[in-house]
């Protein structure tokens, strides 16, 4: 249940009247996911920092100065650390630093307020969590892979093996592929949709047809499909080619998000509940497509030694 906001709450805000009743300035406050939406959809403004277990939001400095001095502080915001947090009822909680939202401007201290979650019950086993924990209050350096940094990784890395040509010819990181902060089919499927520019799947442009059509040639399949054939097509083959008994389930992830990506661009959704937890859901996708990516990354070492 989201708390509604008190018509009482001072000019200082309720985050700021809460730490100075005596609640501890590190404590952690719980909002629904959807509080990081206007940040994530606003990133000419906002600084936004999500991954697979903390992350942060701040103004950038270009929009703060863009305003006139006088309503500066009061239209923006420093910074705002949080961890995520599973719910048992499934689907992520957001945890935000108090002494951070105390710091927020009176109407931002009321948005925040107004996703604020009433008395949530939380999952027993949260391992993710937990190593948010062991960072950033137990000072610990805690190694955690997040599935959309490997997937950049090992672009990357398939890159340099040809450079100065490239694989895939794609700008990364891509802002706007980040964790779903709504979970409804059409937020999944808009990720899938800017995953699919990052692995070069949105556009045949976006991966080098040259650059396949050589190495196809080198591994002794070199004659096309058909006359037009795509770069997609001549991706598949060239996966078939170096992983012959692995190559359907290497591609599979990477087919799946072209499905979902199609979804997102040509389907009509009907809006529905679900009780997939789908920011999960698409973490686990894109960990998918990071193991296929180093798979296929592997092979074409061995064959560029």
């Amino acid at each position: 249940m989201v708390s509604s906001v008190p018509l009482s709450e001072g000019a200082r805000g309720p985050f700021r009247d809460r730490l100075e009743s005596g609640h501890h300035p590190y404590g952690l406050a719980f909002f629904d996911a959807q509080v990081l939406a206007k940040y994530r959809d606003q990133q000419e403004r906002y600084d936004f920092d999500d991954d697979a277990v903390s992350g942060w939001v701040a103004t950038k400095d270009e929009y703060y100065f863009s305003l006139p001095e006088d309503t500066r502080d009061d239209e923006t915001l420093a910074q705002v650390r949080y961890g995520q947090r599973q719910l048992a009822t499934g689907g992520p909680a957001i945890g935000a630093v108090l002494r951070d939202l105390a710091d927020l401007p009176y109407k931002e201290q009321l948005y925040w307020r107004s996703h604020e979650l009433d008395q949530p019950v939380f999952a027993e086993d949260d391992p993710s969590f937990h190593k948010f924990l062991r960072q950033n209050y137990g000072g610990e350096f805690v190694d955690h892979q997040d599935p959309i940094d490997m997937i950049y990784d090992t672009i990357q890395g398939i890159n340099l093996l040809f450079a100065p040509e490239a694989v895939f010819q794609v700008d990364i990181p891509n802002p706007y592929l980040q964790y779903p902060v709504i979970n409804s089919r059409r937020a999944y499927n808009d990720a899938h949709k800017e995953l699919c520019k990052v692995i070069g799947l949105d556009w045949h442009e976006k991966l080098s047809a040259s650059v396949l059509e050589r190495l196809l040639t080198q591994l002794g399949q070199p004659m096309p499909i058909h006359k037009r054939e795509g770069s997609w097509s001549k991706f598949k083959r060239l996966v078939a080619a170096l992983l012959p008994e692995q190559h359907d389930d290497v591609l599979s992830p990477l087919e799946n998000c072209r499905t979902a990506r199609q979804q997102a661009s040509h389907v009509v959704e009907q809006p529905q509940l679900t009780t997939t937890d789908l920011r999960e859901r698409f973490k686990t996708d894109c960990a998918e497509v990071a193991d296929s990516l180093a798979l296929i990354h592997a092979a074409l070492e061995r064959i560029c030694q």
